[in-house]
């Protein structure tokens, strides 16, 4: 698989992410990210961290969820 093709494979990126930094830390990075890439107009992008947020919360617990009703990016 080349480097291209992983960096626009969510699921690999998540599983990754997940791996190398505990699920609770993945999901800071990837709301970093969004943001980052909503503040740049980068629509790209932000499609492919909108879905790796879905894929690393589908792999957290429940009780891991923040449910407060903060903002949901």
């Amino acid at each position: 698989m080349t480097q291209r093709m992983i960096a626009d494979n969510p699921k690999e990126i998540a599983a990754v992410l997940v791996k190398e930094n505990g699920a609770d830390h993945a999901l800071d990075i990837v709301l970093a990210e969004i943001t980052r890439a909503n503040q740049s107009c980068d629509y790209y992008s932000l499609s492919i961290w909108r879905e790796i947020r879905g894929i690393v919360r589908d792999q957290m617990a429940p009780a891991e969820l923040d449910t407060s009703g903060g903002p949901s990016y």
